[in-house]
């Protein structure tokens, strides 16, 4: 579907200076779309994602800022 966003945030902050990382590493994966005419958003689905997720290309910055804009 177009103009649906994908988004991840780690669900564990990470360990303190010294403190050894948490074993328990899982991430929260969401997808929303932005409603038009106004500054929100409807999520369409989140799961938990159990460990990490691979690597892949980075966002780019124009995506980053239409986001911004959005939020």
């Amino acid at each position: 579907m177009p103009n649906l966003i994908a988004a991840m945030s780690p669900a564990f902050a990470e360990a303190p200076a010294g403190k050894p990382a948490r074993k328990n590493y899982s991430e929260i994966w969401t997808i929303y779309k932005p409603v038009k005419n106004a500054k929100q958003i409807k999520i369409i689905t989140a799961w938990r994602y159990p460990g990490k997720s691979p690597a892949r290309n980075p966002i780019p910055r124009e995506i980053l800022d239409e986001i911004e804009a959005i939020i």
